[in-house]
């Protein structure tokens, strides 16, 4: 006789829920059994209970309903990783009581799928822990258990530390990771347990190894184009300590990799409640994330933020409704919320959707500059809104694409010069001339020690392909010549180069990092960004992966003023020439050249070290066939001493690079037509664009005038001079319609 299907019954009341109880197994069979039960009040309920966090489909993308479990005597169809997750975490002699998305939500009914889901955030807290579940486990992956005895590693690398790193790399790979849900689950979490397979690996030493990772692999990184994985891995660190008071060691490392330094919006703070306009935030910081359905990024995110901050923001998942409409809706929502118009700088021209609308199913190629304190527009004044229907409905109408604001035509843009273009993520996280030298210089250890070879053999065959690093000299040499021609037009021949240098220099400067404070110089030592500056063009003029790996010579011809040094000094830039000191005295020479995990070793040893490297160049086809070139080599023969001046000015350097990434990435130099003003504009900008201040806007933004007096959004920008309100006129404001 055929077993029925199960049969959802109604909830009742507003905090109902659905709970699984997951039966252990019985005589030997591998049938899955559970049953489902009704809770009518968390607060409540008797019974504590665990949140599963997965992925519907498997590694291989397969998210078809077809495998069936028995649930209160009756059929229920689930897919192959969510009947693979359940018969791994039964329990062996009681039942397990499991919160699951797919199984406790009645996914047909779109009614209660929409009161559900509001609740997901209050679910996951109310949980006694988390448990997530990565898939069945892989011989690749296997090493990255290993992480919790490398903790507290220091000195050398040994083979199977720096296979654990690379096989953690390849973990965090895994399509669970990439889940936009998992932010809410993983934040709220009281607790984390990772399952893979019958490995486990407990949240909180997942955190502390990928925080210990920086420390020992950080000058591996290419921190201008940051692996895909790890982007969104410090994200979920970043969000976790920022909703919750999981706070991590030393958090402002990881504003060093997340893609929009959301990191900078924790401000000590560790507290379980988020500020108003945190929602925005959270949305440029997930777009790496993927979702099935467009509507989930901005549903995902509803449990991380206060209650009043969702008021207006409905959850609809009739298929009635696209996702276009709920994004504006929730645009709409935002400026009337808010008050400003900071949700525009995460919209720009794309074919979907009208451009003044964000479309967060794409990743975000441009830093959102409204996150910082502009005022280009006055005070911010509320901005007056007219719609094609002003009326409140979140099932909006078609003519609803056009939005209208009052603003300022300031200017138009002139010239473009292209900033550092390029995709927003890479699919290797580690640069090809470092890591030949990590493997050369634990190769070396290998063999001197016996042990090893194995995993470094294996470490070798997994690597990544890799990329070379491309360094913007030549970019930043021409952005300079950009803004030298607009002086010169502006001022004459005769004393552009003397407004140069006393003023349009200092403009120059600002603009490259979007005057914004410089870490750590704060906001009070204006008169040291031009020091800064110029130490970080002699950085790029020398070599250009000086800045990504940390070589330096010291031969520089400029001195570093004390007050800087005194600066610099609070971020430990001085312990690597006290260590390279103490190994001098012992005989030993500096194998490398990097700054963060440097490696030394006797002279006979080095020497071993650099045959070795060669031929694993020649075996990984490096494109530097010539090693003479190397200047690390040269540097660890003559193992000179680094001075602290020396440390400052890697650390300025590479700090000051960050600063212009943040401001250049996907973005182009841009002059305008007045020969006044110099900013940077998106990457789709063309000549003849507008440069528009609008009402409620912290940032100008550019637009492209269309027939019928219509203007098309291409996205914010920053441009000197129009960044603290000089160019805001009430008495000029004009109508401007955006489709």
């Amino acid at each position: 006789m055929a077993v029925p299907q199960y049969s959802y019954k109604p909830l009742r009341g507003s905090r109902e829920i659905r709970l699984l109880y997951l039966h252990p197994p019985q005589n030997g069979s591998n049938e899955l059994r559970c049953d489902i039960h009704h809770c009518r009040d968390l607060e409540s309920s008797p019974d504590e209970y665990e949140a599963l966090s997965y992925t519907w489909a498997d590694e291989n993308g397969d998210k078809t309903l077809r495998k069936s479990i028995r649930c209160n005597g009756t059929t229920m169809h689930v897919t192959m990783n969510l009947a693979m997750a359940l018969r791994e975490l039964r329990h062996p002699n009681c039942p397990r009581i499991l919160w699951v998305d797919a199984v406790c939500i009645n996914q047909n009914n779109d009614d209660g799928k929409n009161v559900q889901v509001g609740m997901m955030g209050y679910i996951y807290r109310r949980a006694r822990q988390v448990v997530a579940w990565v898939g069945p486990e892989s011989a690749m992956d296997v090493a990255a258990f290993r992480v919790v005895n490398y903790l507290h590693a220091e000195g050398w690398f040994s083979p199977e530390e720096l296979y654990t790193w690379f096989s953690l790399v390849r973990f965090i790979k895994r399509t669970w990771f990439s889940r936009v849900w998992i932010v809410q689950e993983l934040a709220l979490a009281k607790k984390i347990i990772i399952y893979c397979g019958k490995n486990q690996l407990d949240w909180d030493i997942l955190r502390r190894g990928l925080v210990k990772f920086l420390d020992r692999m950080g000058v591996f990184l290419n921190t201008s184009k940051a692996d895909v994985s790890l982007e969104r891995m410090f994200t979920l660190l970043s969000i976790r300590n920022l909703v919750t008071d999981h706070s991590d060691e030393q958090p402002q490392r990881l504003g060093r990799f997340t893609q929009f330094s959301i990191s900078q919006i924790d401000d000590g703070r560790a507290s379980k409640q988020v500020e108003r306009g945190d929602l925005l935030r959270f949305m440029a910081s997930t777009r790496l994330f993927g979702a099935t359905e467009p509507k989930d990024r901005i549903y995902a995110m509803l449990g991380l933020v206060l209650d009043n901050d969702r008021d207006g923001i409905e959850i609809i998942y009739s298929k009635n409704v696209s996702y276009g409409d709920v994004y504006r809706e929730f645009v709409r929502v935002l400026i009337l919320q808010h008050g400003t118009l900071d949700v525009l700088s995460q919209a720009g021209l794309h074919s979907a959707l009208p451009s003044w609308v964000p479309d967060w199913t794409l990743p975000m190629k441009c830093y959102p500059l409204a996150l910082h304190k502009y005022y280009a527009s006055g005070a911010v004044t509320k901005p007056a809104l007219s719609w094609a229907s002003n009326e409140r409905n979140s099932r909006l109408r078609n003519q609803d694409r056009v939005l209208k604001l009052r603003g300022i035509l300031c200017d138009t843009i002139r010239t473009l010069t292209p900033g550092i273009m390029s995709d927003t993520v890479e699919s290797s996280v580690f640069e090809r001339e470092a890591l030949n030298a990590a493997k050369g210089s634990v190769f070396v250890v290998a063999l001197a020690t016996g042990k090893g070879l194995r995993e470094m053999l294996q470490f070798t065959l997994d690597s990544d392909s890799l990329k070379p690093v491309r360094i913007y000299k030549d970019e930043a040499n021409s952005w300079m010549e950009a803004a030298h021609i607009s002086c010169r037009e502006l001022y004459g021949d005769a004393h552009w180069e003397e407004r140069w240098g006393a003023v349009e220099g200092s403009a120059f400067i600002k603009t490259l990092i979007g005057n914004l404070p410089f870490e750590p110089l704060g906001s009070d030592h204006e008169a040291l960004f031009a020091h800064c500056y110029a130490i970080w063009r002699e950085w790029l003029s020398r070599n250009p992966l000086l800045i990504r790996t940390g070589i330096f010579s010291d031969s520089s011809s400029i001195p570093v003023q004390p007050e800087l040094i005194k600066l610099f000094s609070r971020h430990g830039t001085s312990w690597l020439s006290e260590e390279r000191s103490m190994s001098a005295r012992r005989g030993m020479v500096q194998i490398n050249s990097s700054t963060k995990v440097p490696i030394f070793v006797n002279e006979k040893l080095a020497r071993h070290y650099f045959n070795t490297k060669r031929c694993i160049r020649n075996i990984l086809g490096s494109d530097d066939a010539d090693s003479s070139r190397a200047p690390a080599e040269e540097d660890a023969r003559r193992s000179h001493l680094m001075h602290d001046d020396a440390s400052v000015k890697m650390a300025v350097a590479r700090m000051f690079s960050r600063a212009v990434e943040r401001m250049a990435r996907n973005r182009q130099f841009c002059t305008t037509s007045s020969r006044r003003f110099i900013g940077w504009v998106p990457s789709e900008a063309q000549i003849g664009d507008v440069v528009c201040l609008l009402e409620g806007g912290r940032v100008p933004y550019i637009l492209r005038p269309l027939q019928g007096g219509l203007y098309s959004f291409i996205g914010d920008a920053y441009v000197h001079g129009l960044m603290r309100g000089e160019g805001w006129s009430p008495n000029s404001l004009q109508m401007i319609s955006l489709t």
